[in-house]
């Protein structure tokens, strides 16, 4: 609620405003997606560390635990990511974890991890403004969740900036 407050406050907009025009304007996707990404990136750090470490040891243990009894009795960080795995279409990447101890690397996974939640995130939001009434003239003006041209020559021509804020 406070990053969409925070975008509604930034562009000077009423706090009643749709969230599904507001944050791509800035170029913003939800929060949600945010937690996502970090919570894979941790997931890969865990991953590639060396054998030995507790952490390494404990997440295992608690990954095969999860494999054998299901989602029943678990809560926590193992259930928790199988499902966003699941959700982005990455489930095989833990699978190949599990079978062959292979993880991608730092910069690889970070990039499969951005494009795959991006490309999901910007089609669900796409579908959300093509089936929605009041996205007809939204979607005529901002077609994408990037920032808008306004504020891009805000950025590039100063004095822009200071006749829109007079």
């Amino acid at each position: 609620r406070f990053i969409r407050l925070a975008a509604k406050q930034i562009q000077k907009l009423p706090s009643r405003a749709r969230t599904d025009m507001i944050l791509p304007l800035l170029g913003w996707r939800s929060m949600i997606s945010s937690i996502e990404k970090r919570k894979l990136s941790f997931l890969q750090k865990l991953c590639i560390m060396p054998t030995k470490l507790l952490a390494r040891n404990l997440f295992d243990f608690r990954l095969h635990l999860f494999m054998i009894r299901g989602a029943k009795g678990q809560l926590g960080f193992v259930p928790d990511i199988c499902h966003i795995l699941s959700k982005y279409g990455l489930f095989q990447y833990l699978t190949s974890y599990i079978q062959n101890a292979l993880f991608p690397e730092k910069m690889a996974w970070k990039r499969i991890v951005k494009n795959t939640i991006d490309l999901e995130h910007d089609v669900n939001w796409e579908q959300r403004i093509s089936s929605d009434i009041e996205f007809e003239r939204f979607k005529a003006v901002h077609f994408s969740i990037s920032p808008f041209q306004l504020y891009i020559s805000c950025n590039n021509y100063p004095q822009i900036k200071h006749a829109l804020s007079a």
